[in-house]
């Protein structure tokens, strides 16, 4: 969509009204994966990518559902959710299961972690605010008679809260994860992936981008807060701006992260023209 607007720019069929710098960017996905552990947007937004630059939109396909299959999707503030995970690793004794007081078993101590993690919301959150704390990985023992000496143990954490206060919160959480090793005689190697901050729109922004659509045909709705990460949270950090999603569900389509995810190729010139209403706009229209 991108690349026709571009076209559009090439052939003299839209003039811009402004500077414009296109971003193509690989590897939203995942940071903390290796080869690379951060994020393409990361990395960009450090190398200087919104040097000049007033402001920053994104767009983004989705399945949706059918009520808003053709309609923009956004909201003002927060958005999307922060992308953090934790892994603990437990080391203890371990030992034979069938003299479980002669030892310690690491998969018991993350057990307990779990059990631990499992008030963590309703002690630190209030029963409104967006938070998912989620086990996501647990690998202990190979053998049926063993006790397990290690136990590796991953969680994903997300919130709409700030960068800074959402790291905060982690710290609170790996604090917990900690007291439960302690108790235990188990030690404990703890590595936070941050992830992808979340994702603040300018309520402004949103406003004027809004009503931009609205007054050339489009609908345009406000969606809840949602905790998918998006690395475009990076560039909103450093310039105003907004992202939208474009719904092209289709039947029978699955998510953006399914193996059946098959959207709407019918929609894709409403993304053109997105980009294309945001340059035939008066210069002095302030973004």
């Amino acid at each position: 969509m991108l690349l026709g607007f571009l076209r559009c720019v090439s052939k003299g069929s839209v003039v811009p009204n402004h500077h414009l710098r296109l971003v193509f960017q690989d590897a939203e996905e995942n940071p903390g994966t290796p080869p690379e552990p951060v994020s393409g947007g990361y990395l960009l937004v450090n190398e200087g990518v919104l040097h000049s630059v007033s402001s920053a939109y994104a767009l983004h396909i989705g399945a949706g559902e059918e009520g808003t299959h053709g309609a923009f999707l956004s909201r003002a503030g927060a958005m999307l959710g922060n992308s953090g995970r934790v892994r603990f690793l437990f080391t203890a004794s371990g030992g034979h299961a069938g003299e479980p007081s002669l030892g310690v078993n690491a998969l018991r101590v993350a057990h307990s972690a779990m059990s631990r993690l499992d008030m963590f919301a309703a002690r630190y959150f209030r029963p409104t605010d967006p938070v998912a704390l989620e086990p996501v990985i647990l690998n202990a023992g190979k053998g049926s008679n063993v006790m397990p000496a290690q136990a590796e143990l991953w969680y994903g954490f997300r919130t709409l809260l700030p960068r800074e206060r959402h790291k905060e919160m982690t710290g609170k959480l790996i604090a917990e994860v900690k007291a439960v090793a302690d108790s235990m005689g188990a030690e404990i190697e703890v590595t936070p992936f941050y992830g992808h901050p979340a994702l603040h729109n300018n309520p402004e922004v949103f406003s004027r981008v809004s009503a931009l659509l609205r007054r050339n045909g489009q609908e345009v709705r406000e969606i809840p807060p949602l905790l998918g990460g998006e690395d475009f949270a990076h560039y909103l950090y450093g310039v105003p701006g907004a992202m939208f999603l474009l719904d092209a569900y289709t039947p029978g389509s699955g998510g953006q992260h399914s193996p059946t995810f098959n959207p709407d190729e019918g929609v894709f010139w409403k993304g053109v023209l997105f980009w294309a209403l945001f340059e035939v706009v008066p210069k002095n229209w302030t973004m």
